[in-house]
Formats: C-alpha cells, structure tokens, sequence
C-alpha cells in the first residue's frame, strides 16, 4: 500500500539529495491487505563496516566514538539513515518509515 508523490526540493535537500527533487517517492497508505498499516512484508537495512588498518588501529587505541566514525567514513562506510534513504529513493519504502527506524548520526 503506498501512494506516490514528488519529492519536493526541500526534502530533496533534507535528505542530501538534492538532484532527486520531483523524483517519485511513496508515503504509507493502506488498506485490508496490509491490516491498514501502509507496510506488507519486511525489507533489512544495513550499516557494513569493513575494518582497514587505520580504523582497527583507532578501536585499539581507545579512540572517541566520532574519530572512529569520522574514520570509518572516510573508508566508505554508509550509516543506516543513508542506506534507507537510498531505497525510499527505489521505492522499496517511505522516507517517514526511515526516520522512525533510524537517528541521525
């Protein structure tokens, strides 16, 4: 159950993409197929980190939880947020549906 709607430019920039703006999006809906929750079935997010030797050196060393991260990033790690907002921009879910699931980090 989903309607679809235009990404507006300033969501489109809200989620840090800003090229997606009219790009068709779905927001829940419902109906009997769905017991009138907008959602059927399941899809998985997920937030993959691959430990390079400069990030394993900084978990070693005790370092902060935002040098660790800031590394991590560096080495393409793609946060949960992110990795949700690019399947609300597939359509395999809704954007209201990521924020609930997930911070912002």
């Amino acid at each position: 159950c989903r309607v679809g709607t235009a990404l507006s430019g300033a969501l489109a920039a809200e989620i840090g993409h800003a090229e997606a703006e009219g790009r068709l999006v779905y927001r829940r809906s419902g109906c009997v197929n769905c017991a009138d929750t907008g959602y059927r079935g399941r899809t998985a997010i997920f937030e993959t980190l691959t430990l390079g030797d400069a990030l394993r050196e900084a978990v070693a060393a005790r370092r902060s939880e935002g040098a660790v991260r800031a590394l991590a990033k560096e080495d393409g790690l793609v946060s949960l947020r992110a990795a949700g907002i690019e399947k609300v921009l597939r359509g395999t879910t809704t954007l209201e549906e990521v924020y609930r699931v997930t911070s912002e980090a």
